[in-house]
């Protein structure tokens, strides 16, 4: 989730932005920052859903609807921004603000490094060096929830890091 939570920390300093008229500080937030949030929110939002339970949470819905605003309202604060619009901008950005902080507390991702329960980077780290809770062979042991979600935000995160130990306790 550090792409959300880069998002969620960067987006407090675009109406400064857009007030000064740096449309190129605003444009790196829409192209760079923005835009590399859409892509998580959609597939961790998927991810959930997708868990093999048939199950319909109200939450899922906000957290998707909150994605679609956060993505639509890029796309119009990037338009303004190449009209240099402050009007337009200043709506696409309140607008994206709210869908950002609806889907993290939906998500429950308000933890300081951007999540709930989910891995810090350094977390993923000692994972990839073989550093966590092992089980004598050097696997790392966690429940089924547990490496779903440490599954989940490797492939969100890190498609580098695909290759994992990990052993799945029943509890």
């Amino acid at each position: 989730m550090p792409r959300i939570k880069k998002a969620s920390d960067e987006i407090s300093t675009v109406p400064d932005q857009i007030a000064a008229g740096n449309w190129d500080a605003v444009n790196i937030f829409v192209t760079k920052t923005a835009d590399d949030a859409v892509l998580p929110m959609k597939l961790y939002t998927s991810s959930l859903g997708g868990q093999g339970l048939n199950l319909k949470v109200a939450y899922l819905n906000d957290m998707s609807k909150a994605a679609e605003t956060f993505d639509k309202n890029n796309l119009k604060l990037a338009k303004a921004a190449k009209k240099k619009d402050t009007e337009a901008a200043a709506a696409a950005l309140g607008e994206m603000s709210v869908a950002l902080t609806t889907y993290r507390t939906q998500g429950k991702l308000l933890g300081p490094d951007g999540g709930g329960d989910i891995p810090s980077v350094e977390v993923r780290a000692g994972l990839r060096s073989g550093g966590g809770v092992k089980d004598g062979r050097k696997n790392f042991v966690v429940s089924m929830m547990e490496a779903y979600h440490i599954i989940m935000l490797f492939m969100i995160c890190d498609p580098s890091t695909r290759r994992l130990g990990v052993v799945i306790k029943r509890q």
